[in-house]
């Protein structure tokens, strides 16, 4: 991309910020895979980065706006909890989340975080690890449980981990 291009691109995100969801933020479609994801951040870490724009005191400020968002885009698209709630919230309108949305159901006391569907990998093995603890095969409940966690966040696994807790507990 020539300067000129980068210059007339930095311009239109700069605009249009504010009316830019996550994903087009970022330039990746709805079912973009986290290393899509990734990928398309570094992308855009090259462009926005505050740090390239020091020595233009027009553009630092915007780039730092932009590159904000940006990080914003990514954290949420690459949480799997985070990226189920903005595609509901997406589904409704919104362009982004709240603070409110972004923050709170941290933990499994609330019904709405417990609800929001894993990643079919997750899920996967998820479903294994309930199917080996109804077996009473604990450790292969850990494993699967273990590996899940590795590919999502969940309150779910924090739940299914205390069931196997209290297996074993009352194993010994």
């Amino acid at each position: 991309m020539n300067a000129s291009d980068a210059s007339e691109q930095f311009d239109f995100v700069r605009e249009q910020l504010d009316e830019l969801d996550y994903y087009a933020l970022l330039g990746v479609a709805k079912s973009a895979t986290h290393e899509e994801i990734r990928s398309a951040f570094h992308e855009f870490a090259l462009m926005f980065h505050p740090d390239r724009y020091v020595d233009d005191e027009r553009k630092q400020p915007e780039a730092l706006r932009v590159f904000k968002r940006g990080s914003e885009a990514y954290r949420v698209l690459t949480n799997a909890v985070l990226r189920a709630r903005f595609d509901v919230a997406r589904a409704k309108g919104a362009l982004r989340l709240s603070a409110d949305e972004m923050f709170s159901g941290a933990d499994a006391s609330t019904g709405a975080v417990a609800e929001i569907p894993l990643p079919p990998a997750a899920q996967a093995l998820y479903d294994k690890a309930v199917q080996a603890l109804d077996k009473g095969d604990l450790s292969n409940a850990k494993m699967h449980l273990m590996l899940a966690r590795a590919k999502a966040s969940s309150p779910r696994f924090d739940q299914l981990q205390a069931k196997i807790d209290a297996a074993g507990s009352r194993k010994r």
